[in-house]
């Protein structure tokens, strides 16, 4: 499945993929928990609203320059 064939699919197909995926990250932004899901050969971001807890927005890419405010929280360790 490409990026293309998951933003081709339904709301519910893509809930179904991205919870069978890997959590790798999460941040908050203002009222939104965002989560990082690598899903397959591309990451998918999932906005949940805090307060009103649902989820209102998922956003799909490739481009790892996109993981940038994700790789500034990781501590890697050297050994």
């Amino acid at each position: 499945m490409t990026l293309d064939d998951f933003n081709l699919l339904d709301e519910i197909d893509q809930i179904d993929l991205i919870i069978n995926s890997v959590c790798v990250g999460g941040r908050d932004e203002g009222v939104y928990k965002v989560l990082l899901f690598q899903v397959l050969h591309f990451y998918v971001e999932v906005f949940f609203h805090k307060h009103q807890r649902y989820i209102t927005k998922f956003i799909a890419f490739e481009n790892t320059d996109d993981l940038e405010p994700y790789l500034q929280k990781m501590q890697l360790e050297l050994r």
